[in-house]
């Protein structure tokens, strides 16, 4: 050290690195309340790559090179420079290197408690916890390069923190954001499913993702999880965007092939009927090809073939390689927009008591797989109005297509609200209307709905709510006049 400098003071010092104590065959030194650690002692403990030669000190680690030189307040890595609070010195013929040198080289925290006399190698909590959300982060924008840098750093794939991410680890975010490359970075460290996987692949499904998907079943996701809806029953069901709106994204074949190539058993779920009710021959035909019983009924006893009765697809059901056609028409409202899905029944006008069953339809298009012919529609509801025997509208199948591909529906001609007494339910339900001896049921959402009714008489028999169920009482008659118009109609019930 230089002539004339006082020499630092020794002390009896505890030493830990990474929470666990660290023996040094010589003690460091504190100067200006800075730690000052002997080079050859820890280059042995921590098998550092050291060089000393002619008062410069060069370490080699994890590629880089850290250099510094006796007496001087400043320090390299690699060509960056940086100056240091305090210089290296040479007491009694040992190297002593500053504490904000290790620092760097460890890349790490270092701690000195002068009243404990206690020094600690490592992360702080508070650096911990700045490094664990980093790598959150990191993984909710799929930057890899930070996600690799951080986990180099030793910082835990399966790290929590509950103040900010509640019980999720970093692959939530990487999975939930759609960061393929970040989500196989992190289950590539350890990343643990943990009991999550079933979560995480229905997150993929409902992304469309199939890569993702896959990197998940790769890591040990069971395809035959089913802690509620089996992993093929939500491939092959529609969704809607955004949540909540009639807005439907179908259902995606290649998520549905995959899931089948892991093994997954269409025979132990009822991924069919779903894929009849999301009207999707592809996924259909994955299913069945895959040992799906088109026979097999669900919890409440609907059989998928049953289902595609409903949906006028029945002749989906077949194990076939082309899609065969079947008539096909699209409903829109008095603007001219599309009706997204509703119910309806027809009856064939050469055999008017011939009714055929209630059809529904999803997505735009209706199907109707039945003979060729002329066809009224006797009703139609949608989730916003119903259309009580519109016997102006008729569709006419020929050689297999639909005449007419687009219907239109009369403008509403009465808006109608249910209250109990002063309060009107919000939620919508179901109020049955009765005329000539035929039930109509019609279900709606919100707390108004629309009906297009022939001029006549009719009753309103009953209502039930949403999503409750609660049944309530209704016998009130109603007249509907000829004039235009729209009437506005209070549909009192009792308890």
């Amino acid at each position: 050290m230089p002539a004339g400098a006082a020499a630092p003071k020794t002390t009896s010092l505890s030493i830990t690195l990474d929470g666990k104590p660290l023996a040094l065959s010589d003690q460091p030194i504190i100067s200006k309340n800075q730690v000052l650690f002997p080079l050859a002692a820890l280059t042995k403990a921590l098998k550092l790559n050291t060089v000393v030669s002619k008062n410069i000190i060069n370490v080699k680690r994890n590629g880089k090179v850290y250099k510094t030189v006796l007496n001087q307040p400043k320090m390299w890595i690699d060509t960056k420079l940086i100056s240091l609070q305090q210089a290296s010195v040479n007491q009694s013929g040992k190297i002593y290197v500053p504490e904000r040198f290790v620092e760097l080289v460890l890349d790490t925290d270092v701690t000195y408690d002068a009243k404990s006399r206690k020094i600690a190698i490592g992360l702080t909590e508070q650096s911990k916890k700045a490094l664990i959300r980093s790598l959150f982060e990191a993984a909710r924008v799929g930057d890899i390069a930070t996600i690799k840098n951080l986990l180099g750093r030793g910082v835990d794939p399966n790290a929590t923190l509950p103040e900010y991410y509640s019980t999720a680890i970093p692959l939530y975010l990487a999975v939930q954001y759609n960061r393929v490359e970040a989500a196989k970075a992190l289950l590539d460290a350890g990343a643990s499913l943990g009991t999550n996987g079933e979560m995480y692949a229905r997150i993929a499904i409902t992304l469309g993702s199939e890569e993702l998907l896959r990197i998940l079943l790769d890591a040990g996701v069971d395809p035959n999880s089913a802690t509620h809806d089996s992993l093929l029953e939500w491939a092959s069901t529609k969704s809607t965007s955004p949540p909540g709106s009639e807005n439907t994204v179908p259902p995606k074949p290649e998520l549905v092939q995959l899931l089948l190539k892991y093994g997954a058993d269409p025979g132990l779920d009822h991924s069919l009927i779903r894929a009849v009710q999301s009207s999707s021959f592809n996924i259909i035909q994955q299913l069945l090809h895959a040992g799906a019983d088109k026979m097999k009924p669900d919890d409440s006893g609907l059989t998928p073939y049953q289902a595609s009765v409903d949906r006028g697809i029945q002749s989906w059901l077949n194990l076939q390689t082309i899609q065969p056609e079947i008539p096909h028409f699209s409903i829109v409202d008095s603007s001219g927009a599309t009706v997204p899905n509703g119910v309806f029944q027809i009856r064939n006008e050469s055999n008017l008591q011939l009714i055929y069953p209630g059809y529904s339809w999803s997505d735009g298009v209706v199907y109707l797989d039945v003979p060729d012919g002329n066809y009224q529609l006797i009703h139609i509801a949608t989730s916003k109005m119903m259309v009580v025997q519109p016997f102006a509208m008729r569709i006419t199948v020929k050689d297999g297509s639909v005449v007419s591909p687009t219907l239109t529906l009369p403008e509403p001609n009465v808006k109608g609200k249910v209250s109990l007494g002063d309060v009107p339910f919000t939620k919508g339900g179901m109020i049955g209307l009765a005329r000539n001896g035929n039930y109509l049921p019609f279900p709606f959402t919100g707390d108004t709905f629309e009906l297009a009714l022939e001029p006549g008489q009719y009753r309103a028999i009953g209502f039930r709510t949403f999503p409750d169920n609660i049944n309530y009482k209704i016998d009130q008659a109603f007249q509907i006049s000829g004039t235009s118009g729209m009437q506005e109609i209070t549909f009192s019930v009792t308890n």
